[in-house]
């Protein structure tokens, strides 16, 4: 699944190309990718056509477009395999696996591409969160990402009260929002914290620490698209995410530790996946 880096990788790409311009047609119906919103709003072509996009938001992997002089928004979810891609406008049919096309003012189009249909568009009134910032009504129970401005500890309270662990933790959107296993595992292993350790009985440093790291792990994926393990992540353009040159334990189960020599481990955390190095991030005695 994208995370977000793989997501602010899109949505930049998606906002240099539909920022400033009109949708001037609405090809495809969508199918089960376009979900109803809670006024039942569904009909992506009486929404779309002809709006402005002034803006392209996001926060955690929700994406949405902002459009000129409406109170309603576009929310894209990537799901497990979805991406946008941005090409010259083709009278070609939608293609398999295309889901949705929007046709733009720049002679350009821009296509919902989902294999695997986990994906979604909404259409959805925007309302304000705690802050006071405009989110879709369906983002609302989203914590902010790291990404966000907001003060540190938005995250590190409610990390330091939570007794499950911390690779636990850092996956709960309500928490902190748009963290995978990869930048969760990559983060983790820079501070060299094991992730089956109680976020409750880390040090309040070492808390903060794992959110400052978790940030610094996602700009710098962002800066070169991402991580790409597979044709199913492309940016706008159809270009691959480099990140996976840079990982040290994520999806490097049994190689050495690039630091220590050590075999990575990987081992199941609630159901989700966690690569660590045993020396490095030696496991706590009791978990």
């Amino acid at each position: 699944m994208p995370e977000l880096p793989e997501v602010e990788t899109i949505r930049r790409g998606i906002e240099r190309h539909l920022k400033g311009r009109t949708i001037t047609r609405v090809e495809g119906e969508g199918g089960r990718l376009v979900r109803k919103n809670a006024q039942g709003m569904i009909d992506l072509h009486t929404h779309l056509t002809d709006a402005v996009v002034t803006g392209v938001e996001r926060r955690g992997k929700f994406m949405w477009l902002l459009l000129e002089d409406s109170d309603l928004s576009l929310v894209i979810h990537l799901g497990m395999s979805g991406h946008v891609r941005v090409v010259d406008t083709s009278a070609e049919p939608l293609a398999r696996h295309e889901h949705v096309r929007l046709a733009l003012d720049s002679g350009k189009h821009a296509s919902f591409i989902d294999p695997r249909m986990f994906g979604h568009l909404t259409i959805s009134p925007l309302v304000e969160d705690p802050s006071g910032r405009l989110i879709p009504e369906g983002a609302v129970a989203l914590a902010p990402d790291p990404l966000e401005d907001v003060p540190l500890d938005t995250w590190t309270k409610p990390l330091g009260k939570t007794r499950r662990f911390i690779k636990t933790a850092l996956l709960d959107q309500a928490i902190v929002s748009g963290i995978g296993n990869i930048y969760a595992d990559e983060a983790l292993f820079r501070v060299g914290i094991n992730g089956l350790e109680r976020a409750s009985s880390l040090p309040s440093e070492t808390v903060t620490r794992v959110v400052e790291m978790s940030r610094d792990v996602m700009v710098e994926a962002v800066e070169v698209g991402g991580t790409s393990f597979d044709s199913l992540y492309l940016n706008t353009d159809g270009d691959p995410g480099y990140f996976a040159r840079s990982l040290h334990v994520y999806g490097r189960e049994g190689e050495p530790c690039l630091v220590c020599g050590a075999l990575i481990v990987r081992e199941n955390v609630n159901g989700r996946s966690h690569h660590y190095c045993p020396s490095c991030q030696p496991p706590p005695e009791e978990s």
